[in-house]
């Protein structure tokens, strides 16, 4: 993503999220889902749902309606209670806010529709936050803007591609100066789960080999300097 820094693959540009892959034409429906840039999608989403106060307003009453009705279904025979949260935007400048604007729709969309997400098996016996706001009178005119739940399903499957940036980022950011012996190991690991990812999701193959081999272009420019010797001689003490 654009948020990650400038050192990192732009995965957040118009051509690379999302791709089709051929190893993926057996699967009509995610494939349309894929090509429909979900993405994009999912940032209309939100813009439209904060597009004022009042209908911030009037989505944060509806989580708490339905936390206090018991209204979003159970899990484990336990009432599910949704967090009291507003969605969020993402923004160029800010890091991994795409990442956190997709994860927080899905935290607020249909139960059914986010299993491959959470990975757990949830008993809907009502709509979610998100879905039951669109699908109020007063929203006609943005109802529209509903995801589909192979969309979600396919949003998931980005969350989790961007939760690797993410975790390595929030990895350094926990060091209050991280310095290349610190960075470079990590942009190691980071390579060894994108690959894991891409042999896991093969229909996100393309984008994720794109991401792979702009950091392996990284990585290979800084291994010919002397200052990568030496950050790598430093994490071998410090760990």
């Amino acid at each position: 993503m654009k948020e990650l820094s400038k050192s990192t693959p732009d995965l957040d540009s118009e051509n690379d999220i999302p791709h089709i892959d051929d190893e993926n034409e057996s699967n009509q429906a995610y494939s349309d889902a894929l090509a429909s840039d979900p993405v994009a999608r999912c940032r209309s989403l939100v813009t439209t749902c904060r597009a004022s106060g009042q209908r911030r307003e009037e989505l944060m009453n509806m989580i708490k309606e339905g936390n206090t009705s018991n209204a979003w279904g159970k899990e484990d025979e336990e009432d599910i209670r949704l967090r009291e949260v507003q969605l969020l935007r993402d923004v160029d400048t800010r890091w991994s806010s795409t990442f956190l604007m997709i994860d927080r729709v899905l935290e607020l969309y249909p139960a059914s529709s986010i299993f491959s997400h959470l990975g757990k098996l949830l008993i809907l016996i009502s709509l979610q936050a998100i879905d039951a706001f669109l699908k109020q009178v007063k929203q006609k005119d943005i109802t529209h803007h509903a995801l589909h739940e192979i969309e979600l399903e396919v949003l998931g499957d980005i969350c989790k591609f961007l939760e690797i940036p993410h975790s390595i980022q929030e990895l350094l950011s926990a060091e209050k100066t991280p310095t290349l012996s610190w960075v470079l190991p990590e942009y190691e690991n980071m390579l060894c789960m994108l690959r894991d990812f891409r042999e896991a999701y093969p229909q996100l193959r393309r984008t994720v080999s794109t991401s792979i081999a702009k950091i392996e272009e990284y990585v290979a420019k800084s291994r010919k300097t002397r200052i990568y010797a030496l950050a790598m001689s430093k994490w071998r003490v410090l760990s």
